[in-house]
């Protein structure tokens, strides 16, 4: 009975690919175009990858291209071989429902791993992506052919799985907002290298708590470089640091006091020395006014705040 229903899918099946319109190859892939199905599908059952879309698509150039680029990305995944090779273990153990759990779960993954090269790494917009999903779902309206991966999954008794559709669409969507997040950690990344990251992104206050030094003032101050690793997290803080000057106005000995880190509007954790090293580092490069012949001010033990603030 098994043996007689692959033999009528696989008939099924090759009639569509016969009926359909040949229109061209590309990759040695043969790419047909038929007016009886709905949704486009890629087989390997045949003897060779062959690409069957759908005419009624034609009028919707943008559905077109991307369900052809999914159907592409199946074949360059493989899964038209693991397909077919599910499907006769399917045949063979029939009387095992672990078996259709198993072949629905990998179709599902296939779906999931194809929707993650094109938002990903072929930088295809997700919400575009995800109405053609739609469409296509709703104009669902036939029965599973052999060996085929379509762009949506089948359902043996039903059209199609609304949950499953949401679940796709949800993960295409966090696929997208995760590429921006890294591309935005990237650029932060490269303006720190190049040493343009100043003051249109940060915010730098600095201002000496010594109450006996009031008028002891820097000349010149170097701005620290924000850390890569609080950039990519959106932590801001501040550091306490003390130091003293020589008579030439130069800064020794400083010394972290305090440090304090944490992600933005969120108060920030005492301790965390995130921004420490930066702080001490661009303090040592300050500059102050020389002492004057009848100053006798202490110039020591001074204190500084240097405060790490992006720009909202």
């Amino acid at each position: 009975m098994q043996t007689i229903v692959l033999a009528r899918r696989w008939l099924q099946l090759r009639r569509i690919v016969a009926a359909a319109t040949a229109w061209k190859q590309v990759a040695g892939v043969q790419l047909r175009i038929s007016d009886e199905i709905s949704i486009p599908f890629a087989t390997g059952a045949l003897g060779g990858a062959a690409i069957v879309m759908p005419a009624a698509l034609l009028p919707q150039p943008q559905h077109w291209r991307l369900s052809l680029r999914h159907e592409l990305q199946h074949v360059r995944n493989g899964d038209l071989a693991w397909v077919l090779a599910l499907e006769l273990l399917r045949a063979f153990c029939f009387w095992n429902p672990l078996v259709l759990l198993w072949q629905r779960e990998l179709e599902i993954l296939h779906e999931l791993a194809c929707d993650e090269a094109l938002v990903v790494n072929k930088r295809v917009d997700s919400q575009t992506y995800g109405n053609c999903l739609l469409d296509i779902a709703q104009a669902h309206n036939e029965p599973a052919w052999l060996g085929a991966a379509a762009m949506v999954c089948w359902q043996r008794w039903f059209h199609y799985n609304p949950s499953l559709l949401r679940r796709r669409i949800m993960r295409i969507n966090k696929m997208q907002q995760e590429k921006h997040s890294r591309a935005k950690s990237a650029l932060y990344g490269v303006l720190v290298a190049s040493g343009l990251l100043g003051s249109s992104l940060l915010v730098m206050a600095a201002e000496v708590q010594n109450a006996n030094a009031a008028d002891i003032v820097p000349t010149g101050r170097t701005s620290p470089e924000y850390p890569v690793k609080a950039l990519s997290g959106k932590l801001e803080g501040w550091v306490r640091l003390r130091f003293s000057l020589d008579d030439d106005g130069n800064v020794i000995d400083p010394s972290v006091v305090e440090s304090c880190a944490g992600p933005d509007e969120m108060p920030c954790e005492l301790g965390d020395e995130t921004f420490a090293e930066s702080a001490r580092n661009a303090l040592a490069k300050w500059k102050y006014e020389p002492r004057k012949a009848n100053d006798s001010q202490s110039r020591s033990n001074l204190e500084t705040l240097i405060r790490f603030q992006l720009t909202k």
